[in-house]
């Protein structure tokens, strides 16, 4: 009779974990963390796919993997124009290396863009440890998800404002990690850091 009830309570378990999946999606994925780690021949590869584009440059900040029918590569990268090297974004750049032949750009999707009254510095994987401090400081309002800084972009205007890059996963059976951009803004030197949005990259 015990082992019946477990069997039940099992497919109950399981039938909850897939309903979870599929209620939100956005928080399963099959890609790796970021890393800020880019190897030599990742950041070749990435450059032989998107050299069709004449009027940008691509710099990788970080990447993520997910090895399925050979290999998917995600690029979260600043990108620059050419001529001038004045900063023109973000972006993440996938790219699919199958098994034996070359790799192949799939899609190419800007993140954000440099508005002439907001200028944001590019993004850096050099964090300062007061800019640590703040972000944990602020997001221990949070409850049930965790975020891991990876790059960091800054708007020096009257109010500072700082853009963070971050791996995030929600403290859920089976969840695992996505991609995050988290806005925080200060109003002036003596105030309280404010979060003001977090926006998931359905990347």
């Amino acid at each position: 009779m015990k082992f019946k009830i477990l069997i039940v309570f099992s497919i109950i378990f399981a039938f909850m974990i897939s309903s979870y999946a599929l209620a939100y999606p956005a928080i399963y994925s099959s890609y790796s963390r970021y890393t800020k780690h880019v190897t030599r021949a990742e950041k070749d590869m990435l450059q032989k796919c998107i050299k069709q584009n004449s009027k940008l440059k691509f710099v990788p900040i970080a990447v993520s993997m997910d090895r399925s029918n050979g290999m998917y590569y995600k690029f979260f990268c600043n990108a620059f124009k050419k001529n001038h090297q004045a900063p023109a974004g973000t972006y993440v750049i996938k790219i699919h290396k199958p098994f034996n032949s070359a790799p192949v750009l799939k899609s190419f999707n800007r993140i954000s863009s440099l508005a002439k009254k907001k200028i944001w510095s590019t993004f850096t994987t050099e964090i300062s440890w007061e800019d640590r401090k703040m972000f944990s400081s602020t997001m221990s309002q949070i409850i049930g998800v965790s975020y891991d800084i990876i790059a960091v972009s800054k708007s020096n205007e009257e109010n500072v404002k700082y853009r963070f890059f971050c791996n995030s996963q929600v403290t859920a059976p089976g969840s695992s990690s996505r991609s995050s951009i988290v806005d925080i803004s200060t109003f002036h030197e003596q105030s309280t850091p404010q979060l003001t949005i977090i926006n998931i990259l359905n990347d």
